[in-house]
């Protein structure tokens, strides 16, 4: 029995004294997408938990929570070099029934706001940016 409970206790000690893993960056994202045909008027939170609070044009709200490796591929692209150096707008010179895409990411207290008007011409990690808040926007509620 003594054994047992010095095992028990090296191995609590042990555990305690184990490297924790480091804790993600605090993120948060809100996306807007507005404008177009029918028209959009649709906001996606997101918070580094992988709370999600999605809007729509009608004013419904839907909640969601995925978790936080889920939330990998967006935290990657949102830090990657190619995002962070994106300029502030992306507009085309005319159009009719567009839509813009309006990205404001904070991670660890440093905000990057980008907005993509569909027919513009933006870096590749703008669109997949888009892409990866449309899937968590359908993952809301």
């Amino acid at each position: 029995m003594r054994w047992f409970l010095l095992v028990l206790g090296i191995g609590a000690t042990l555990a305690a004294c184990a490297p924790k893993a480091a804790p993600a960056p605090e993120m948060t994202v809100v996306y807007e997408k507005t404008g177009g045909f029918m028209p959009f008027n649709d906001r996606l939170a997101v918070r580094g938990d992988g709370s999600l609070t999605y809007t729509d044009r009608k004013k419904a709200t839907r909640t969601g929570k995925v978790a936080p490796a889920d939330l990998q591929p967006l935290r990657t692209l949102l830090t990657s070099r190619e995002f962070q150096d994106a300029a502030a707008e992306y507009r085309p010179s005319g159009g009719a029934d567009l839509v813009t895409h309006r990205i404001e990411a904070t991670i660890d207290g440093r905000t990057k706001t980008v907005t993509y008007v569909t027919s513009a011409t933006a870096p590749p990690v703008v669109e997949r940016v888009i892409a990866e808040l449309e899937k968590l926007a359908q993952r809301a509620g």
